[in-house]
């Protein structure tokens, strides 16, 4: 169990409760490093997995079980 490992509530957790897994939605791919530094951070990752512009409900619907969005613009092309 990490030192850092808090509830939800921010109150310490007490042993032998496991440190909770949080999830982090992301609308699009990072680069594996990015991916490799939230996992090593104990972190579930869920990625959408297709490289398209998400309709505000598809974020919702994905971001709704999530603990965490990171949410990846694209540049405009042009």
């Amino acid at each position: 169990m990490s030192k850092n490992c808090r509830s939800l509530n921010s109150e310490p957790l007490i042993f032998p409760h496991p440190c909770p897994i949080m999830l982090v939605f992301l609308t699009r791919r990072l680069p594996e490093d990015g991916i490799k530094i939230l996992e090593n951070a104990g972190l579930d990752v869920e990625i959408f997995p297709e490289d398209r512009q998400l309709t505000k409900e598809k974020i919702i619907r994905g971001a709704k079980n999530a603990d965490a969005l990171i949410s990846l613009l694209r540049r405009a092309e042009g």
